[in-house]
Order: C-alpha cells, then sequence, then structure tokens
C-alpha cells in the first residue's frame, strides 16, 4: 500500500453567520485545509503565542468587545505548515442607552456621553431632534457655555463600517439639556 504525504494548502476560515458579530451572540469560525492527513490545528488571537482552540472548529460563545480581533488558523503535518486569518467585527452595542437629563444655568458646561462598545473604529453623531439640521461629529458632546439655543433633546447615532458596509446605532445615547431660567 502507498500512502501520501500532502502538506496543508489551500487553507480558509469561514465565519459563522458572519465575520461581524453581534453582542452576546456565538460564532463560530471554521478552519479547512486540503492536504493531509494528521492535519494538526492551532488558533491564535491578535498574534499572540496562546492557543486557543486546537480543532478545526472555533467557537466563540456570547461576544463581547473583547472577542473582537484577529484570528489566525495554523494548520500543520508531516509536510508543512501553513496559515490564514480573519478579523472578527463585534457591532456596536450600548452600555447605557437611558436618556441622559440635564437641568442648567446658562453659561455652565454640560457633557452628554455616547458610550458605544465595539471592535474596530466608530464614527458618532449627535443629532439635535428638535432641529435636524444641527448635527455634531463627536462621540460625547459638549456645551462649554450653555445658551438658550442649546436647550433640547439630542440623540447620538454611532456608526462602523466593516468591508464597505455600515453597521449603525441609532439612539446610542439620549440626551435632554434643560436651562432652569426659562425667560431669554
Amino acid at each position: 500500500m502507498i500512502s501520501f504525504l500532502v502538506s496543508p494548502g489551500d487553507l480558509a476560515i469561514n465565519a459563522t453567520p458572519s465575520n461581524v458579530a453581534r453582542f452576546l451572540t456565538n460564532v463560530t469560525l471554521s478552519c479547512s485545509s486540503r492536504g493531509g492527513p494528521d492535519n494538526v490545528y492551532q488558533w491564535l488571537k491578535n498574534g499572540m503565542n496562546t492557543t486557543i482552540g486546537s480543532q478545526p472548529e472555533l467557537l466563540i460563545s456570547l461576544v463581547t468587545a473583547e472577542d473582537g480581533g484577529e484570528y489566525t488558523c495554523i494548520v500543520s503535518n508531516a509536510a508543512g505548515v501553513t496559515n490564514v486569518s480573519v478579523t472578527l467585527y463585534i457591532q456596536l452595542y450600548t452600555t447605557n442607552p437611558e436618556t441622559q437629563i440635564v437641568l442648567a444655568n446658562v453659561s455652565e458646561s454640560v457633557t452628554f456621553y455616547c458610550v458605544a462598545l465595539r471592535f474596530s473604529l466608530s464614527t458618532y453623531q449627535w443629532n439635535k431632534m428638535e432641529d435636524l439640521g444641527i448635527v455634531y461629529f463627536q462621540q460625547n458632546l459638549t456645551f462649554n457655555s450653555v445658551t438658550f439655543d442649546d436647550v433640547g433633546r439630542y440623540e447620538c447615532v454611532a456608526t462602523i463600517t466593516v468591508d464597505g458596509a455600515n453597521y449603525t446605532v441609532d439612539s446610542a445615547a439620549l440626551g435632554q439639556l434643560i436651562c432652569k431660567s426659562a425667560f431669554r
């Protein structure tokens, strides 16, 4: 009987349901290779030299922002070794979506906070709900010196872009600014 040993090749990773995961869902990374027999699998995260899995599939349960990153599957056998990587992105989610209500005096400083946790760079946009033409592009909305024109309700919209697709959390934070003096 003749047997052949083939170096791992045509290595691929598939993320199920996708490499953009929703908070607290499960993701399975599957590594497939042509070659063998006796392939040995090793999973690494973010280039760290610590094995986090040794099977063709890596299950990540109840993902959080900390689970985002680059996952590398290394396949080896007596004929050789190869590897492939995929980046797992975690969709934005909020930790504190309730309305922040601030009662301030004119000229006081006020900040509304938008905390959307994620892996990868996010963009933030605050919209004044009574005047959709007023938009602020920053994570936290600060008024250094409140005026009567600043009074109103504000909504933070957080967005990440992955492979050309936008993932958005509307109402990542809500703020309402009220001036103590109702007279101008």
